[in-house]
């Protein structure tokens, strides 16, 4: 799990300070040992882009490493407004994982587009039908609803212990 550093996307929005990120994530990945949390982005001077990253953890393990890259269907669908997008697809799996409220006919077509043009291998990942968003949680905590069974125990802790979105 890689919390995003400084995202150029949203360079006039308030966004959570990176520690805390990073902490949040550490909490809710804490009980698994298949995960693991990195920093690298946490910890690189400028905008964070997705592209950059790659190439990192490709130097960092090896180039016949195959990376797997998971993102929603809305930063997908908006692929091509990122830095250097074609080379992603040179380097990792791109894995789509679906999401209520998009049109998948659209999402199909730009995967195949994809696919012909560049070669890549995309993986569409049909995933439960839990619309939780980082946007909706932050709002839930503002208007001081719950925010159980959203987040991890641990999480949620942390968020009111530091009086995260209030």
């Amino acid at each position: 799990f890689i919390p995003t550093g400084d995202p150029p996307h949203k360079k006039n929005q308030k966004i959570t300070d990176s520690y805390h990120r990073l902490s949040m994530v550490d909490i809710a990945i804490d009980n698994n040992n298949n995960f693991s949390l990195s920093d690298i982005e946490i910890n690189r001077e400028g905008y964070s882009y997705t592209v950059e990253t790659i190439k990192r953890l490709l130097a960092l393990y090896n180039t016949t490493t195959e990376l797997y890259f998971i993102t929603g269907t809305d930063a997908f669908m908006e692929i091509q407004t990122w830095k250097n997008y074609e080379e992603l697809f040179k380097m990792a799996r791109i894995v789509v994982a679906t999401r209520l409220g998009y049109n998948d006919i659209m999402l199909n077509k730009k995967i195949q587009s994809f696919e012909k043009k560049y070669k890549a291998k995309i993986i569409k990942l049909p995933t439960p039908i839990l619309e939780i968003s980082s946007s909706d949680i932050r709002e839930r905590i503002k208007n001081e609803k719950s925010i159980r069974y959203l987040v991890t125990e641990g999480v949620q802790e942390y968020i009111y212990k530091n009086r995260l979105y209030i």
